[in-house]
């Protein structure tokens, strides 16, 4: 699972990825994006919990004959994370963090070696993508949408 006890799973998931070994995952995640990190080739299965036994029973034979068994529901969880992160550039994903952080424009341009007119830039462009009209609200609607974390805020 994504969520083990005591270990994260996505540490366990990274170490199979690095090692290049195929894998599945029975998760009852519903964070895209999480999901999406985890499913890599090397992920042969991605499957809910939920699953009744006859499914899952099905869906292992299937994995285990070389298929590639991603649930729709995950499926479709990690397409909408993927579509919500093409919202914004790698660069504006930065300065998000550092709205999220309750830095003002003057120290996120410093840190990033912007000048204080382009980070202005970056978080017009970025409310603008999230639908909203001020930096409160463009962090929590980034919370929403799975761009940031609770743990990527400190301030909110």
């Amino acid at each position: 699972d994504l969520d083990l006890a005591g270990e994260r799973g996505a540490g366990l998931i990274e170490d199979l990825q690095q090692r290049m070994l195929p894998f599945a995952i029975l998760t009852a995640s519903s964070d895209g994006a999480e999901l999406a990190r985890a499913c890599t080739p090397e992920c042969l299965g991605l499957l809910p919990k939920s699953l009744d036994a006859d499914a899952l029973l099905n869906a292992v034979h299937r994995i285990l004959e070389g298929e590639r068994v991603i649930d729709e529901r995950l499926q479709t969880l990690i397409e909408e994370a993927r579509n919500e992160a093409a919202l914004l550039t790698d660069r504006q994903r930065e300065v998000l963090m550092l709205l999220a952080d309750g830095l003002p424009n003057k120290l996120i341009a410093d840190r990033l070696g912007l000048t204080e007119i382009t980070v202005k830039t970056h978080v017009s462009a970025i409310m603008h993508a999230l639908g909203v009209r001020n930096r409160t609200e463009c962090i929590v609607q980034a919370m929403r949408r799975g761009l940031i974390g609770t743990e990527d805020s400190d301030s909110v």
